[in-house]
């Protein structure tokens, strides 16, 4: 008695072969190809096989699963037309998540594959589709998230997903370190992000929380939220919009008052605002909590140059090249010394 067509009607032997498959592992998907060929290729492999072909990152089983497709007629040609159409073989690094999602829910109605299981498969092999995987739950949550968790880096990305709500579970990560929420659609966040205790960044961008859900951020992160707020006045500073970048890094020093980077950043920021007296009270509050001195000295003399102090310009200064002759040469750039580039006290001290 021959066994040859014995997948057509053994249910566990496929289930098996689409563990194999589901494994992530060379060798294991190798067998399960080989087995697949001699075991009558049943279409109900069809979905694995697809995954294999457009997602698996190596050539030689992408090429001999294509090969199996294509020598089997698994595929008519109405098939093979949506397909190619939908784009879903093509370079995932090309589409947002919003976009998987959008071509996976084309297929739900095509009868050959099983899209759920193409979707898994999809996040097993590349890391992408959790948005869809989230929307329409084709695992718990917790498995999806953790094949999205780069473990290596500590980082959570959920950018892009359109999700309407923060799975709570995401709180279950709780040594990660950035985590991204960027271009959602949900308005509040679960209250188990209080666990996430490491978190150093966090970005929100175009993700329209209420003022209620920032501020249960700030109580749950307030170091990740100081690291937001930084950001957006740094943004706020490139677009020389000053007065929004002295709001944005009050909010973060609120969070996290004894920062002198970012107490510095603020004495920037009233300098090229041209609040002078409040960039040196922070250039002054900065070196007080670990700001270098010659940073701070270099900064306050910037400070009274834009000021046309010319003594104190040339005191701090001084001060400052005598910890680190570095900033000889930075001055000699500097516009905010644009002033006194031809005096000959001025060149005489960065000379």
């Amino acid at each position: 008695m021959s066994n040859q067509n014995y997948l057509q009607t053994d249910q566990e032997a496929i289930t098996n072969l689409k563990l194999l498959i589901e494994s992530g592992e060379d060798e294991n998907i190798k067998l399960a190809l080989t087995l697949f060929e001699n075991g009558g290729k049943p279409m109900s492999l069809l979905t694995h096989l697809l995954a294999i072909w457009s997602f698996y990152d190596n050539e030689e089983l992408q090429e001999e699963a294509k090969l199996l497709i294509e020598d089997n007629s698994l595929m008519d040609l109405e098939f093979q037309h949506s397909w190619f159409k939908n784009r879903l073989y093509e370079p995932l690094l090309e589409f947002k998540e919003y976009e998987i999602t959008e071509r996976l829910e084309k297929t739900l109605t095509w009868e050959l594959i099983d899209t759920f299981a193409l979707a898994n498969l999809m996040l097993q092999f590349t890391g992408r589709a959790g948005a869809f995987c989230l929307k329409h739950k084709t695992a718990d949550n917790q498995s999806i998230l953790q094949k999205l968790y780069a473990s290596h880096a500590n980082n959570l990305s959920l950018n892009s997903f359109a999700l309407e709500e923060l799975p709570p579970e995401v709180g279950l990560f709780v040594d990660t370190e950035r985590l991204v929420l960027s271009y959602n659609k949900f308005t509040d966040i679960p209250d188990s992000l209080a666990n996430l205790v490491n978190l150093q960044s966090i970005e929100l961008e175009e993700t329209p929380l209420t003022e209620k859900a920032l501020q249960k951020l700030e109580k749950f992160c307030p170091k990740a939220m100081a690291d937001y707020y930084v950001q957006l006045g740094y943004e706020a500073f490139d677009d020389k919009q000053f007065d929004n970048a002295i709001q944005y890094l009050e909010k973060s020093l609120r969070l996290t008052p004894y920062n002198p980077h970012y107490i510095n950043t603020q004495g920037i920021n009233y300098l090229c605002n041209k609040e002078f007296d409040q960039a040196i009270t922070h250039f002054e509050q900065g070196m007080k909590v670990g700001l270098e001195p010659s940073t701070g000295f270099y900064n306050i003399a910037c400070t009274f140059s834009r000021k046309k102090d010319k003594s104190n310009m040339l005191k701090y200064l001084k001060d400052c090249i005598e910890l680190d002759d570095y900033f000889k040469g930075q001055a000699a750039s500097d516009d905010d010394f644009a002033t006194y580039w031809e005096d000959s006290d001025f060149k005489a001290l960065i000379k």
